[in-house]
């Protein structure tokens, strides 16, 4: 790798104060094929803020990003055969996509496929443990419902009394008997609003 301070050179790149060759040989594993590749790079980081093996550990960096996040999100969901594409349809995409990776990560997965496989698999319990969210409660039955409206009646019953309305004398809960009249009909009702009828 080679730098080279490039500051008040004329560089049509504003703020650049050096310039980079970089070198890069690369072997592939299954063929055994080795390629090579020069690539350039600028910065603004002057030569004392970044020496040449900084500015190289940077281009090193670079990689680590596209291989533990660009190429999963490229494989694992396919994300360049996605057909969103119009709009803000793929950053929203990519921002649910990065999350999801990067909690796959943080919980021990380092194949994201495999982590997702497992995930799947109990989608409403552990997503949420992933995130340290708590499950929600069970959904209550027919019966721990009516348990429950048992309860609430049985603490709230008012005393047996005589509420007066508009359409004549109506029982409350409790009464046993109702005074003759049409309409009548069993109602809870406030005594502070409906006071015993008198006579």
């Amino acid at each position: 790798m080679r730098v080279l301070t490039v500051t008040g050179m004329g560089i049509d790149f504003p703020h650049t104060a050096q310039a980079a060759k970089i070198l890069r040989y690369r072997t592939d594993a299954k063929t055994g094929k080795t390629t090579r590749q020069t690539v350039y790079a600028i910065t603004d980081l002057t030569s004392h803020q970044a020496s040449p093996q900084q500015i190289g550990y940077l281009a090193r960096a670079q990689w680590v990003i596209e291989n533990r996040l660009h190429h999963v999100r490229d494989t694992t969901p396919a994300e360049d055969a996605s057909k969103i594409r119009t709009g803000h349809g793929p950053e929203n995409m990519a921002t649910l996509r990065n999350p999801a990776v990067n909690t796959l990560r943080d919980a021990g997965h380092h194949n994201i496929a495999t982590g997702l496989r497992e995930t799947s698999c109990h989608p409403l319990t552990h997503p949420l443990d992933l995130l340290h969210l708590t499950r929600p409660a069970p959904t209550p039955n027919r019966q721990d419902f009516e348990s429950a409206l048992r309860r609430v009646r049985r603490r709230h019953s008012p005393s047996t009394s005589w509420g007066v309305s508009g359409q004549g004398a109506l029982p409350v809960r409790g009464s046993t008997d109702a005074p003759p009249g049409p309409g009548n009909r069993p109602v809870v009702h406030n005594p502070a609003r409906f006071p015993p009828a008198t006579g």
